[in-house]
């Protein structure tokens, strides 16, 4: 079986990633709302440096398509490296927002798209 994607049926803008070529139980996680804002993009830590998270923002991307979204939107610290290269590296640019939370400087990326609707 493929690398995909399987929601929680709670939360159902959670979305789990999967990778059965490695252990049946997810590797990380994403959130996806119906704006079309994606959020807490996580590889839980032992599955980093796989490429999973790139496999998870692409399926996210697909989801969001699938979900009729013209766009992804997200929030980046601007001190995360790894995950700027991602997002910049995927296609994603900064749409001028940018701001700080209790974690530090934040900017925002968006990635514009056809829908699959």
């Amino acid at each position: 079986m493929p690398r995909h994607l399987t929601f929680d049926l709670e939360k159902p803008w959670r979305w789990y990633l999967h990778a059965p070529e490695i252990i049946s139980t997810p590797v990380g996680r994403a959130n996806l709302a119906p704006s079309g804002y994606l959020w807490g993009v996580e590889v839980y830590e032992e599955w980093r440096g796989r490429g999973l998270g790139r496999e998870l923002v692409r399926l996210m991307i697909a989801a969001a398509k699938q979900q009729g979204h013209c766009f992804v939107r997200l929030r980046v610290h601007a001190t995360n490296d790894v995950a700027l290269g991602l997002y910049i590296g995927l296609g994603f640019s900064p749409t001028g927002l940018e701001g700080t939370d209790s974690v530090g400087p934040w900017i925002e990326l968006e990635l514009e798209f056809e829908s699959d609707e």
